[in-house]
C-alpha cells in the first residue's frame, strides 16, 4: 500500500493498487519526507526551526505561560498555548512535511528574543 497527499491539504489517501493511475499532483510521502508519517517519530512543533514560541505575563519574573505558533502558517490549529509543552497538538510535526529539526524562535514576555 502506498500513501499519497495531495499538496496543501492534509487528508491522505491510500492505494491499494500499483496499476491504479495516480494524478500528477500526488505525492509519495514515503518518498518525499521518510519520517513525516511516523505515528511516533517523536517529532514536535516545539523542536522544529519554523516554531515560534512567545511568552506571556507581566514580566520575565512572572511569565504566565507559552503561546506556539508556526511562522509557515502550516499548523491547522493555528495559535495556542503549549501547556507546559504538553499539549499533544505539538506532535502534529510527525505529520508535517515542513517539519525541520531545530531550535524554534523564542520570545520573551518583553518582546526580546531569548
Amino acid at each position: 500500500m502506498i500513501r499519497y497527499n495531495h499538496p496543501g491539504d492534509l487528508n491522505t489517501w491510500y492505494v491499494q493498487s500499483e496499476d491504479i493511475n495516480v494524478p500528477e499532483w500526488a505525492i509519495n510521502i514515503q518518498e518525499h519526507n521518510p519520517e513525516a508519517m511516523e505515528p511516533d517519530a517523536g517529532h514536535r512543533c516545539d523542536k522544529c526551526r519554523h516554531g515560534k514560541l512567545k511568552q506571556y505575563g507581566y514580566s520575565s519574573y512572572t511569565v504566565e505561560g507559552t503561546t506556539f505558533s508556526c511562522v509557515l502558517e502550516q499548523h491547522p490549529d493555528g495559535k495556542f498555548d503549549r501547556w507546559y509543552g504538553e499539549d499533544k497538538r505539538l506532535k502534529y510535526a510527525n505529520k508535517c512535511k515542513h517539519y525541520r529539526e531545530g531550535d524554534p524562535i523564542k520570545i520573551g514576555v518583553d518582546g526580546e528574543l531569548m
